[in-house]
């Protein structure tokens, strides 16, 4: 490989181990008690009282193991592992989601199922049909030579240089989609922005279907691998393309992703891949057109919101009783929010800014009242939640919480406005509807489903509670009888359902059984089913008007609100059971049954009984290792001072235990002596972490980077002028430091607003002596007015004094308004923190360090537009000539030398900055092969700094940068551009700068 090649892969595996340490799964509960069971292949650990839950994912992995290997060349998942697979169940979590990790190798599944939206299928089968892939995936980095010296780290850099995000989680989806029905790529919302943009026209190139814009919606990640992965297997009948481009990898290292997919790509079309993937999105846009075709003709439809030119999405519309359309709102430029839409103006109303992950809006008339369920993180406990019922009462303009530490989800409203029904979700996976009263939000009647039947939306109809609940056989609706058993009324079938509700004598859901989101109404007396609208895109969150039916329709920019009079309509009887088959979906099942792929849902796997888990018994495990020694925290910081501190010869290993509460890494480095650089040092390291507790615990401890030091202070008398001073020279033992900090991360959402408070205790200490006995320096004689001969008052041999030590303790909060995607910083925000530092026992020689910062945000000329503010100040306390600073306040472009000028001549200190974003779009440009350019950034900036006696620094300037979504092979965001600062102050002239001006690069990596 190429020398820049290797210092790329360095990096990043440099980088990778800061991201695995520092970027875990996230926290359990302290008092959870862990159980395991194990199958085969598999150890699943798994909070108290979730056997069942266990169990049966436990059933799911297995049976989906073997299967899921066969397109990707026979590489079945646990294959060359010397352990099972640890699967940690995180049943506490309010996400629903999975992953894999492979430092240390594990499975974390979180087992809450999605509410808001859920595919046909069972969350079990969604992630035992999915994970597992990315097992598989991840273990190709486990070839060959290079993890004998990296250990597990090697496979997620091989990962994101070989197969990388969105052809990983593409390829998985793909054969998601081979070996289970009801999954995410047989609905319609999946695909359905991109049957939308083809439909119109809109042939992106595949990097900017990639890595999005800053203006043109764009849908995720998902979307684009499985279009490449699933489109390239049927057109080219290529089962095994995922294969076959990382053994062009593994013979040709050079070929990193997303190039070597697309060779090989190319190679089965006999074009380049820019026309074969134009034929690939051909491929699936006559599909569509052909389905289009069949459905024809469409109702008509009229826009209720004006057109927009950038990013835009309504959702979950509802009419008031005082003829407003109140609706949620969400852009590039405005995060989620609530509004009222004036029909006959068009114009949307901002009332409120409201939470990212809630239910659809549900109208109450009798108090005019908008309900909604909302999650709700724990505070401390990042994988663990609530969900509650929130409602906004127009009359007021205020919110308000129903129910307090709940897992309710979904609600409608009783038709006399006092109570509601709602779906209840427990940690060990059962569901329940209940029956919440309104005003106190007690629960009042509870029932629970049977059966493995996850309840979705609960319906309130006149002849009692109805609702729809998903299993692996697809969505079923479901009525509760007198005697609180669940009666089948529609039998499962795989089609997506939503937003069902209740009239007269009937009920209305949404549902993709034609392929594309239509209305529906079912009269349970009859059995008979209407399908009410026919959409050539389909709509979601269906409302009524009077003589009008309105609702969100996809559209090239996101989605925009329509309606339909209701005399257009043109009804028509049809079967629930009758479901749109999907042509490219149904090839994928063919490819995976021709390679002997097809899961036994009844298979019998073995599995041993309950046992505890124990913490303590399961403390580490050294996962990865380094032949350098390298400090993952100044990576992980983007610094680029590559001294012996960074990166050194030397040994690094990494550990880490399955739960993710214990972490850290020791090290060994080799390195020349920072005070005599022509001789050679050893030293020691080791840092943990521990998350387990509700204050965060860290540690660190270095042994050997440099000698201890005798600290003198002394003072130099020259008549009337007394000088102190303090002397550090180096002895002969070794340095040893050690330092703790303990914290408490607690951080809040609500309505989307984020909060937040961390208080924090640190203490550091280290075998640096401090001499207390201050030493005398008398001037005898001068020499043209220069000191000639000064004569020491004590010996040094006699001087001893206690340990170099530092204590500090702080307390940190904000507030802050959420952030659009295409926004420099959140519209509003305000930070303040307050602390103080001092060295025990030292203090009549160190002055404690009383500090304070504040930052915040404020609009900008336009919403793109911001602007940032801080404010630093601290001050020594009493009387002592010398003491720690809590940061350095001079203006951005001065050097070291002006922050030692301020930090020991003056006691108190203060800057003020302001920064203002001017983000500059140019549209997005793709440059093959080597960056995609999102935005530019101008800042222009200004500091200020002010000290006793009406001294101060000042600088003013801006910084340019290029916003990048990848940087060569780096499929990482980046930032790269330069920063100019003009300087100047009274103070200006004793800081040593060499010109009034400073020039800076910056360059940053989002690992």
């Amino acid at each position: 490989m190429h020398k820049k090649t290797l210092i790329a892969l360095l990096l990043l595996a440099c980088a990778l181990p800061a991201k695995a340490q520092f970027f875990l799964a996230g926290d359990d509960p302290a008092r959870l008690r862990w159980y395991s069971v194990e199958t085969p292949h598999y150890e699943l650990i798994y909070p108290e009282g979730a056997d069942s839950l266990a169990r049966s994912y436990g059933r799911a992995l297995e049976q989906f193991r073997i299967p899921m290997g066969r397109s990707l060349g026979g590489m079945t998942p646990g294959d060359g592992m010397r352990r099972k697979m640890p699967v940690v169940l995180h049943t506490n979590h309010i996400y629903s989601n999975g992953s894999v990790g492979w430092a240390p190798s594990r499975m974390d599944l979180y087992t809450h199922p999605e509410f808001y939206g859920s595919e046909p299928t069972s969350w079990t089968t969604m992630l035992a049909s999915h994970e597992p892939r990315h097992q598989a995936q991840l273990q190709f980095g486990q070839r060959g030579i290079i993890p004998w010296f990296t250990g597990q780290m090697w496979a997620p850099v091989y990962w994101q240089l070989y197969l990388e995000q969105a052809l990983g989680e593409g390829d998985a989806v793909a054969a998601e989609t081979g070996l289970a029905p009801g999954t995410r790529a047989r609905t319609n919302e999946f695909l359905n922005f991109y049957r939308v943009s083809l439909d119109h026209g809109d042939y992106r190139n595949w990097d900017r279907w990639r890595y999005g814009s800053f203006k043109h919606y764009t849908p995720d990640h998902y979307a684009l691998g499985y279009v490449t992965i699933a489109g390239a297997r049927t057109l080219y009948n290529a089962p095994q393309i995922v294969r076959e481009a990382l053994d062009l990898s593994w013979k040709k290292p050079w070929y990193f992703a997303p190039y070597n997919t697309r060779k090989i790509i190319s190679q089965h079309a006999g074009k380049p891949f820019k026309e074969a993937f134009r034929d690939i999105l051909d491929h699936f846009n006559e599909t569509w057109q052909a389905d289009a075709e069949a459905r024809a003709p469409f109702m008509p439809a009229a826009p209720v919101t004006p057109e927009a030119s950038y990013g835009l999405c309504f959702s979950s519309p509802q009419w008031g009783n005082d003829g407003v359309l109140y609706a949620l709102r969400e852009s590039y430029l405005r995060p989620m929010e609530l509004v009222a839409i004036n029909p006959a103006t068009r114009q949307a109303r901002r009332l409120s800014s409201f939470a990212s992950h809630t239910s659809y809006l549900v109208y109450e008339p009798v108090r005019h009242r908008l309900y909604w369920s909302e999650t709700l993180p724990d505070p401390r406990w990042s994988l663990s939640g609530t969900s509650i019922l929130r409602y906004y009462d127009i009359a007021t303009g205020c919110m308000h919480d129903v129910t307090h530490g709940t897992r309710l989800y979904n609600p409608q409203c009783s038709p006399d406005g006092l109570h509601l029904a709602a779906v209840e979700h427990d940690v060990n996976g059962e569901t329940a509807l209940v029956e919440v009263d309104i005003e106190t939000g007690k629960i009042l009647h509870r029932w629970p489903m049977q059966g493995g039947i996850q309840l979705t939306d609960p319906i309130w109809a006149d002849d009692g509670f109805y609702a729809f609940g998903v299993s692996v056989d697809g969505y079923g609706l479901y009525k509760l009888e007198a005697d609180g058993k669940w009666k089948t009324v529609l039998e499962p079938s795989h089609q997506k359902i939503g937003n069902p509700g209740a009239g007269e004598d009937c009920l209305e859901w949404e549902s993709d059984r034609s392929g594309v989101n239509e209305l529906y109404r079912y009269f349970p007396k009859e059995g008979r089913l209407l399908q009410l609208t026919n959409s050539r895109y389909g709509g979601v969150d269906y409302a009524w008007e009077e003589d009008y039916i309105c609702y969100n329709v996809p559209v090239k920019e996101g989605f925009r609100i329509f309606r339909t009079p209701v005399s257009a309509l043109q009804p028509k009887e049809v079967k629930y059971a009758d479901i749109y088959t999907y042509p490219i979906e149904d090839e994928l099942t063919a490819q995976e049954k021709a390679l002997g792929a097809e899961p036994d849902r009844n298979e019998a796997v073995p599995m041993t009984p309950p046992r505890r888990y124990h913490k303590l018994a399961h403390p580490l495990r050294l996962h990865s290792w380094l032949p350098f020694y390298v400090n993952y925290d100044a990576v992980k910081e983007g610094s680029m001072d590559f001294s012996y501190e960074t990166a050194s010869l030397g040994l690094s290993g990494y550990f880490q235990n399955t739960l993710g509460t214990f972490s850290g890494m020791v090290g060994y480095a080799i390195h020349p002596d920072p005070n005599t650089p022509q001789h050679w040092r050893s030293a020691l390291h080791l840092k943990m972490v521990y998350t387990g507790l509700y204050p965060v615990i860290e540690a660190q401890m270095d042994l050997g980077d440099e000698n201890a030091t005798l600290y003198l202070p002394s003072t130099h008398q020259d008549g009337n002028v007394t000088t102190y001073r303090l002397q550090a020279p180096p002895q002969e033992r070794p340095l040893l430091s050690a330092s703790a900090r303990a914290y408490i991360p607690l951080k809040y959402t609500r309505g989307g607003i984020h909060y937040g408070v961390t208080p924090q205790v640190r203490y550091s200490v280290s075998n640096n002596v401090f001499a207390r006995s201050p030493l005398s320096y008398a001037v005898a004689r001068r020499f043209e007015g220069l000191p000639a001969l000064s004569v020491l008052s004590a010996p040094i041999e006699s001087l001893a004094g206690p340990l170099m030590q530092h204590l500090a303790a702080s307390v940190r909060g904000y507030v802050m308004a959420s952030q659009a995607n295409s926004q420099t910083y959140p519209r509003w925000g305000l930070g303040l923190e307050a602390g103080i530092g001092l060295r025990p026992g030292l203090t009549g020689y160190y002055a404690p360090n009383l500090f304070g910062y504040a930052y915040g945000y404020l609009p900008g000329i336009t919403r793109a537009q911001g602007l940032k503010w801080t404010l630093t100040g601290q001050k020594k306390l009493g009387n002592a000539l010398i003491g720690d600073i809590y940061a350095s306040v001079v203006p951005r472009g001065y050097g070291s030398r002006a922050s030692a000028l301020v930090g020991q001549n003056f006691a108190s200190q203060w800057r003020v900055t302001a920064d203002y974003g001017i983000p500059i779009y140019v549209g997005d440009i793709s440059i093959p092969g080597i960056a995609y350019i999102k935005n530019f950034l101008l800042t222009p900036h200004a500091d200020y700094m002010g000290v006793p006696g009406g001294h101060n620094l000042w600088s003013a300037g801006a910084d340019v940068s290029a916003s990048l979504a990848r940087l060569l092979f780096l499929p990482f965001d980046a930032s790269i551009g330069v920063s100019v600062s003009y300087l100047g102050g009274s103070l200006y002239p004793h800081t040593g700068q060499g010109r009034p001006w400073d020039v800076s690069l910056i360059f940053g990596v989002d690992f």
